[in-house]
């Protein structure tokens, strides 16, 4: 800990001490955390944290993994649900590869070699 932190955390009370080091694990979450969008959730997560950290009997113990572990949940949720958005705008098969249009496909009989390509509308036209 800073020592201007140590110093003011020397004359406050038990919730002074408590909000002091919520807002600096708080301030640090979010200078880790590029992603602007999900610094509400994890302020969201801090909220929740310090709430449930206040039910046991040592909250200023109990909050710090309480609220890692909740603002990483929360990040993590937040990077799946926007991966799985952008591979559905972008036609991702299962998030690897585009699926492939209107590329031709050579299609192989015993009688002959016929090549098939999508028109516009997405129905197989054979040429011969």
């Amino acid at each position: 800990m800073q020592t201007n932190e140590t110093e003011a955390m020397a004359g406050c009370s038990a919730n002074g001490r408590f909000e002091v080091l919520k807002q600096r694990l708080l301030h640090e979450r979010l200078n880790r955390t590029p992603e602007s969008e999900t610094h509400a959730l994890i302020m969201r997560q801090a909220d929740l944290a310090s709430f449930l950290a206040w039910l046991s009997r040592y909250p200023v113990l109990t909050f710090p993994c309480l609220f890692e572990e909740r603002a990483d949940a929360a990040v993590d949720l937040a990077r799946r649900e926007a991966r799985r958005y952008w591979d559905s705008l972008f036609g991702m098969d299962g998030g690897c590869r585009p699926k492939p249009t209107g590329q031709p496909e050579v299609v192989v009989s015993a009688a002959n070699v016929t090549q098939t390509s999508q028109n516009r509308h997405g129905f197989a036209a054979a040429r011969r």
